[in-house]
């Protein structure tokens, strides 16, 4: 009897030992549960911070090719008004030599040569209502207007661009607006599909008009967001 009690004694303790060691096992487990799980929430974090990242370098990418953009047209601009003055110099200068050479009499001093549509003074010409003067030996000025400013449908067409690419739409696609009496277009959203564009209403703008266009660029950092490019 007495050997069976024992027995039975050594079998608890070693019942005991075994549910010892399984808690163990578990309290194990679940440490290592809690380590991957830290390890996935640390691997979302570097994936956000680095979707980030992206997205600041596209930012600064699409601000840096804004700015040459701009410089570029800053440049043809300038190229421009150089080849306006150097043919003004030019055009003066062979009429001046025209002059000289015909010989003809001068009845007015300040008058160079006249004809029916211009006259040219020593410090400028006139044609009708317009003139341009000598403002110094290397600057004139005009009050001329291109007829062409004038002729700008109210009736404008345009698309949005990242990095200089046509990436908006589909090419012969693109935004319009009819602009009346206000300075601002509605908000476009970048990549929305355009309505048919109506007829030309056959009106113009005044010349130099200031005209904002707003776009709304949240579907390209939702993209951004999602697939990190």
């Amino acid at each position: 009897m007495r050997n069976r009690i024992v027995s039975e004694r050594n079998h608890i303790a070693s019942e005991r030992n075994h549910i010892v060691s399984e808690r163990n096992r578990i309290v194990s487990e679940r440490n290592r549960i809690a380590s991957e799980r830290n390890h996935i929430v640390s691997e979302r974090n570097r994936i956000v911070s680095e979707r980030n990242r992206i997205a600041s370098e596209g930012n600064h990418i699409a601000s840096e090719g804004n700015r040459i953009v701009s410089e570029r047209n800053r440049i043809a601009m300038l190229r421009n008004y150089i080849n306006y003055k150097n043919m003004k110099y030019i055009y003066l200068s062979m009429i001046l030599l025209m002059v000289s050479a015909c010989g003809q009499e001068e009845k007015d001093p300040n008058v160079l040569y006249e004809s029916e549509t211009f006259t040219i003074y020593k410090d400028k010409v006139v044609q009708g209502e317009n003139v341009a003067e000598v403002v110094s030996p290397t600057q004139m000025k005009s009050n001329y207007q291109s007829p062409a400013s004038t002729t700008f449908s109210r009736l404008v067409q345009f698309k949005f661009s990242i990095n200089e690419k046509d990436n908006e739409l589909a090419p012969g696609a693109n935004h319009w607006v009819i602009i009346g009496e206000e300075k601002a277009s509605p908000v476009v959203k970048f990549g929305e599909k355009p309505q048919p564009i109506p007829d030309n209403p056959g009106t113009f703008l005044p010349t130099n008009y200031e005209y904002t266009f707003k776009v709304d660029v949240s579907p390209v950092l939702q993209q951004f967001e999602e697939k990190g490019f």
